[in-house]
């Protein structure tokens, strides 16, 4: 690596500037050292620093006429083949915080990779702050880093790149957007960002009409773990036409780097292990470090990764000397024998470089003993079944190759599961349902039982958005969607259709029966257009299955409706005979209805009752969502409600009966900065309701898709995923006394693959009970 003393360069650029007058190449930076540094910021944990003082102010170089970049739509606007930058720098290549890179990815939203992470989920598209540990974007510089666009309706501009070469600064590398917008705006932008050969990146504004915010500017290195932010919707400095921002490359030091920084997890069988990375990212030579544990070490043991102890001098643990660039990976292990449910741990280490003490990171871990629940979830194109406890975690295979919107988990009685997906078949544009019984005996995905089945020529079919449940005989209702789409003009039609499995989940006791019998085909802008969606199903104690869905007329007009089944799927004695609405709608007032969630219960005198639940949405011109709730009977009739349960923006209710015979509710609410869990526990006869209470992820990240099941002790087990980037899965425990385990990351992405996302159910069928049961073997099952 060519290594350059900043000093040496800033004295150089005042020689220059005062030798010149004033007089400034094109590129070039100029202008007196001093009043450059009196603009300068403060640094990152690496040492890199900004500066937009009048120091760095230098003319725009126009590389309009440079080499335009092409990019791939499909990868969110990512230019489809990289800058190579081999020869960049004499050979040297390009160093970007501790790496070195040779290769540079150019995004339509105003930001430049290092590495394919700017191809991610939607990586580009929505500006975060920096830095954040997100698997995507990392290792980047975002000069206007927002949701833009290039070319189209809006703009006809364009994004170039060339090389050249500063009289001073050496080589170097211009990208320009020009004259591009905003999604949605004809406000044209110009902007650059140049990487010099000394490591230092200039960011420069020619043209910024419209709005500047929502915007990010800055730099963040590989792993997320450090960065720098210039600016970041509104916060930290203006970003203006004229106002250059020269982030600095600090000076060969020692320096420490570890990450993650956070790491959560469950303690199994009395342990909780972490792996976390220490790294010399200085330029100075070897380094070793110290990890000093607080508050104290007492439970805390960490091993290198061929399982050998980490020495340990005057209480501090030490890692051996490591190279410059040198990764040393870590494996602690939180001991909490003997330990309860709901108790935990929490630990932070400090990391320091023994070189240069000051130099240090600090890394924070929690563990908690979970109680017994079972979660499905997908990663990537796999669904999988984690089943949880005190003493074991197990995973379960059910799909290895998931396409599609819909998966969901059910209990089948002691130790057996129902798992049921959607599947979009790629040559026909169908959409099939599969189902699959498993259970700690081995159980293969090649048994999953096709549920539909199609071959209309012409036609898309699609079965989607299932629901399932298990009744107490063992027979397995389901309920779907079918909408069927006429290629040729559009036209299409939907229905809810309901079926029953045996207890094996291998044969029909019912087959498919259409329960709304909708048979007119609707233009897509047709105003009468019927549609369903949102339908759920509940299993009560007497054998019964009850349906609600929600009805759609045209673009504003929802209502909801329900049907009773036995579990034969033959109509229920003296109940209803077609579906009945819950609530009329009046198509002149301004009421949507959303969000369906049923579930059987035993009300506080034993009758058989459905609770179900659903959001009311007044759509004037101040918003209100409320929750509510009504009872049924198992014959499909209302006995009680609607009553409110609270005032909020929400969606994605979800609810359980626990052992306790109190009813727990949760669903995301939405009223706050960013999405949160909120729940209630409410007594069995329904009385003296409680207020919301409400669960934020330890990470700040948005919650997303909450479930919620019941433990063994009276306590309400709730499951989520985060709504940024689908990346990790949460856990709390609670109960109408208290909040046992406060929200808890418990599972994360694994990769840095930019196809791949950590997602749970969204339906409230994401989670079940789990009984622990002892196993001599599982031929299928992963233990973690």
């Amino acid at each position: 690596m060519k290594r350059h003393n900043k000093r040496t360069w800033w004295m150089l650029f005042l020689v220059i500037s005062l030798a010149l007058a004033g007089a400034r190449w094109p590129g070039t930076v100029g202008g007196a050292a001093a009043q450059g540094l009196a603009a300068i910021g403060i640094p990152d944990y690496f040492g890199y620093n900004w500066d937009d003082g009048a120091g760095v102010q230098i003319g725009f170089i126009d590389a309009s006429g440079g080499t335009e970049i092409t990019f791939d739509d499909n990868n969110n606007g990512v230019s489809i083949t990289p800058i190579s930058l081999a020869s960049f720098n004499g050979g040297d290549g390009f160093w970007f915080y501790e790496e070195n890179y040779t290769q540079l990815y150019v995004g339509t939203n105003g930001i430049v990779g290092f590495t394919d992470s700017i191809y991610g989920y939607y990586a580009g598209v929505e500006n975060l702050a920096i830095p954040s540990e997100y698997v995507y974007p990392q290792a980047f510089v975002a000069p206007f880093w927002a949701d833009l666009i290039v070319g189209g309706e809006t703009n006809s501009g364009k994004v170039v790149y060339q090389f050249g070469v500063d009289p001073v600064k050496g080589d170097y590398l211009v990208v320009e957007w020009y004259q591009i917008t905003r999604v949605l705006s004809s406000d044209l932008l110009t902007f650059e960002v140049i990487l010099y050969e000394d490591g230092d990146i200039l960011v420069q504004y020619d043209t910024l009409t419209g709005s500047i915010d929502p915007v990010t500017v800055g730099i963040e290195d590989g792993e997320g773990v450090d960065g720098l932010e210039y600016h970041f919707n509104g916060t930290g400095q203006t970003v203006a036409v004229g106002k250059d921002v020269l982030f600095i490359r600090p000076d060969p030091a020692f320096r420490t780097k570890a990450f993650p920084l956070e790491r959560q997890g469950f303690i199994i069988d009395g342990r909780a292990t972490f792996d976390f990375y220490v790294r010399n990212t200085g330029e100075k030579g070897a380094d070793a470090y110290t990890i000093e544990v607080s508050p104290d070490d007492s439970g805390i043991l960490l091993y290198d990764q061929t399982g050998a102890s980490l020495p340990k001098v005057s209480g501090k643990f030490e890692t051996p000397a490591l190279s410059e660039g040198q990764t040393f990976m870590v494996k602690m292990v939180i001991s909490l024998p003997g330990a309860a449910v709901a108790a935990e741990k929490s630990t932070t280490l400090i990391v320091r470089s023994q070189e240069l003490p000051t130099r240090r990171r600090d890394l924070q871990f929690r563990a908690a003993m979970p109680s017994a629940f079972a979660v499905t979830y997908r990663e990537g194109n796999k669904v999988n079944t984690d089943l949880v406890s005190s003493q074991s975690l197990y995973t379960f295979l059910e799909h290895d190759e998931y396409r599609g919107s819909t998966f969901l988990l059910s209990a089948a009685g002691l130790h057996n599961y129902f798992a049921l997906w959607e599947h979009n078949e790629q040559v026909v544009p169908y959409t099939h349902l599969y189902a699959l019984m498993f259970s700690g005996a081995a159980t293969q995905e090649a048994d999953k039982l096709q549920l539909t089945s199609h071959s209309m020529a012409g036609a898309m079919v699609r079965d989607y958005g299932p629901a399932a449940v298990v009744a107490p005989n063992g027979n397995i209702g389901l309920a779907w969607h079918r909408d069927i789409t006429i290629l040729a003009d559009g036209t299409s039609n939907s229905n809810i259709y309901f079926a029953v499995l045996d207890p094996t989940a291998s044969s029909f006791v019912q087959t498919e029966v259409n329960v709304t019998q909708i048979s007119t085909y609707f233009a897509p802008t047709d105003p009468d257009k019927i549609s369903f969606r949102d339908v759920r199903i509940a299993a009560s104690g007497d054998n019964r299955f009850s349906l609600g869905w929600i009805k759609a007329k045209g673009v504003n007009i929802t209502d909801m409706y329900r049907m009773a089944y036995q579990s034969d799927g033959s109509l229920v004695p003296g109940g209803l005979i077609a579906p009945a609405p819950m609530l009329a709608e009046n198509l002149g007032d301004s009421i949507n209805y959303t969000d369906p969630a049923l579930e059987a219960y035993l009300d506080a005198a034993n009758n058989q009752r459905v609770l179900a639940l659903y959001f009311e949405r007044d759509r004037t011109s101040t918003p209100v969502d409320t929750l509510y709730y009504m009872v049924l009977n198992s014959n499909g009739n209302l006995v009680s409600g609607p009553t409110a349960l609270h005032v909020g923006s929400g969606a994605g209710p979800d609810l359980v009966q626990l052992s306790s015979k109190q009813m727990a509710v949760a669903w995301i609410d939405a009223t706050g900065s960013t999405n949160r869990v909120a729940f209630q526990i409410l007594p069995q006869n329904l009385s003296s309701i409680p207020a919301a209470q409400f669960l934020s992820t330890p990470d700040g990240r948005p919650a997303r898709a909450v479930s919620v099941t019941r433990d063994a002790s009276g306590r309400a087990v709730l499951t989520w995923c985060d709504n940024k980037w689908y990346q990790r899965l949460y856990y709390a425990l609670v109960s109408s006394s208290a909040i046992h385990t406060q929200p808890l990351a418990f599972r994360y992405l694994q990769g840095s693959d930019p196809a791949l996302v950590l997602e749970t159910n969204a339906t409230g069928q994401g989670n079940a009970p789990y009984t622990m049961m002892y196993r001599m073997a599982i031929p299928f099952a992963h233990k973690h």
